[in-house]
């Protein structure tokens, strides 16, 4: 059976008037969804696709990291998120995101099925190096994949 895949971006934020995981997203031939860079519509996409519940086995998530220097593929999000305000002025940290899950959640993109894949897209082009050069987590897609796994699905 073909894999059902949901590819997410998000909309412009910060002083970005362009976000790049919009435009990978539109042009990946699969379903996608663009997303406000806001907690709450992030918890209502959630959500949504919960409710659908099957509609998609996979889920790719591409985000852009203003802070970073290099393309890396997030292989682990972290239960945690830092005090910056999303696009409405919302600041939900510093403290963990899912206050009962686990400190960290495993990608799957080398499993024999992978559903999740967190791919974050830096501000400023260098060469490739597969590593974050930071310690913070990207909120967001941290949060949309703590949240996913912890409510059962596998990310």
């Amino acid at each position: 059976m073909a894999r059902r895949t949901l590819v997410t971006g998000f909309l412009p934020f910060g002083g970005f008037s362009v976000n790049p995981s919009a435009l990978l997203a539109r042009s990946c031939g699969r379903p996608f969804e663009l997303l406000e860079v806001a907690y709450e519509a992030v918890d209502e996409w959630l959500e949504r696709v919960e409710a659908a519940g099957g509609e998609f086995d996979q889920l790719v998530m591409i985000g852009l990291r203003g802070d970073g220097n290099s393309f890396y593929l997030e292989q682990l999000a972290r239960n945690e998120i830092g005090a910056t305000p999303d696009v409405r002025g919302v600041v939900r940290g510093p403290g963990p995101i899912e206050p009962d899950g686990p400190a960290q959640v495993a990608g799957t993109l080398f499993d024999t099925a992978p559903l999740c894949v967190v791919a974050t897209m830096s501000s400023r082009p260098s060469a490739f190096d597969g590593t974050s050069d930071s310690n913070t987590p990207s909120p967001l897609p941290s949060s949309m994949k703590t949240r996913s796994s912890s409510s059962g699905g596998r990310v």
